[in-house]
């Protein structure tokens, strides 16, 4: 290939600031950077977008116009066709102007926008290198698996040829964990050309190294998503006999499906000596102020109903916090064997039991605060196990990306 150049095409209405600090944003910095290419995010412009124009100087953010037509039409099959086709369009000028300039595309999920933009990708630069970057929990892997394990009606029959079709389009297709990685290679998927496990990861450049723990756990997530769970954190501490341990709930407190408001009030009622033991300091932007939470802290609690990753887990590990998680889809890359923490018995996606997860968290965390369980003296071990395998300046360096690169 003579022109080499990377373009990640970020096909949602969503892309904003936070997007540039998360693996959408990492990755084509971090490939620009190891690899020297020259690297494009183009995404579509919204109220909510980043008003950025580059990534540290590296990564330019390209916007192409949004032209959705038939807003608020009824949802006939004319409207969506319309309405979908006036979304793609740009991204489509896109390809085709830049089928001479740009040879590596990046696109994320597996969904109907990634597959078929990289089909036609490959119409117009038959050598240009794609890969998919699935980004999915549990549920959207079996999806994928329901959709290509045996024909069911005609509706299905076609969608599943036209997905086979697409999918042949992709030269790398990457999961975040190994038990995505399993669900996928068992099914009938793994007619793509390479498929691998490429972890998300941080910058590990950008993290203080240093840390003292103190009697402290944390739980970083939206408190106000039912999705996190915060719900069987709160109620398992309602058993708990925290003696001179704190716990900090940090993230933001609005309601999205879940009234976080509503049960803190009533743990308070219910446990107003605790009001002093589990604090809430709500949503923490400055990234220094939440890392002095993490490098203090013994202690990390994630009891996701799923995740498709956990960044959260990670900045944890990597300031040697024992975790503390329910069984979705990356909890076993970042506990092996149960060696760097602790994942909830009965807590896997779309099979919880959320009353054995309540009693059992309630139980570990009693542990913890009573010393039967040691979670302070592996915290170096643990630190260098997630700074070796989750620091994005490792990551890209993968073999896989390597030869997807060169």
């Amino acid at each position: 290939m003579q022109n080499r150049k990377l373009a990640m095409l970020w096909t949602r209405e969503d892309f904003c600031d936070v997007h540039l600090k998360k693996d959408t944003g990492l990755f084509p910095l971090y490939l620009s950077k190891s690899y020297g290419l020259p690297a494009e995010i183009v995404f579509t412009e919204s109220d909510k977008g980043t008003m950025k124009t580059d990534i540290d100087g590296v990564v330019a953010l390209t916007k192409v116009p949004k032209k959705t037509v038939f807003e608020g039409a009824p949802s006939f099959s004319i409207f969506l066709f319309f309405r979908w086709y006036s979304f793609i369009a740009p991204y489509i000028s896109y390809i085709k102007k830049n089928r001479d300039t740009v040879s590596h595309y990046m696109f994320f999920h597996a969904t109907d926008n990634s597959l078929i933009l990289a089909w036609l990708v490959k119409r117009y630069n038959k050598n240009a290198r794609i890969w998919l970057k699935m980004d999915a929990n549990i549920a959207a892997a079996k999806g994928l698996d329901y959709l290509f394990s045996r024909q069911r009606n005609l509706k299905h029959t076609i969608k599943q040829f036209l997905f086979k079709r697409l999918f042949k389009s992709v030269d790398l297709l990457s999961t975040e964990s190994q038990t995505i990685y399993e669900i996928i290679l068992n099914s009938e998927v793994k007619f793509c050309k390479n498929i691998c496990v490429i972890p998300n990861g941080i910058e590990i450049a950008k993290l203080n190294e240093t840390f003292s723990k103190e009697k402290v756990m944390i739980c970083v997530g939206r408190l106000g998503s039912k999705q996190k769970n915060i719900a069987v954190l709160i109620k398992a501490l309602e058993f708990v006999d925290l003696k001179d341990w704190k716990i900090y709930l940090i993230g933001s407190r609005a309601t999205k499906d879940y009234d976080f408001e509503r049960a803190v009030h009533e743990f308070y009622n219910t446990c107003p000596e605790k009001k002093d033991s589990v604090i809430i300091p709500g949503n923490i932007s400055n990234k220094e102020k939440l890392n002095e939470y993490y490098r203090k802290s013994s202690v990390f609690i994630m009891p996701s109903e799923q995740e498709s990753f956990c960044i959260a887990a990670i900045e944890a590990g990597m300031t040697g916090n024992y975790l503390l998680l329910s069984d979705f889809s990356s909890a076993r890359d970042f506990v092996p064997n149960g060696e760097y923490g602790y994942i909830l018995p009965e807590s896997k996606e779309n099979e919880q039991n959320k009353e054995v997860m309540t009693e059992k968290l309630a139980e570990r965390i009693q542990a913890i605060v009573d010393g039967k369980v040691d979670v302070v003296s592996n915290a170096e071990n643990r630190a260098e196990y997630f700074r070796e395998k989750f620091s994005i300046e490792n990551i890209v360096n993968d073999q896989a990306l390597k030869q997807w690169v060169e």
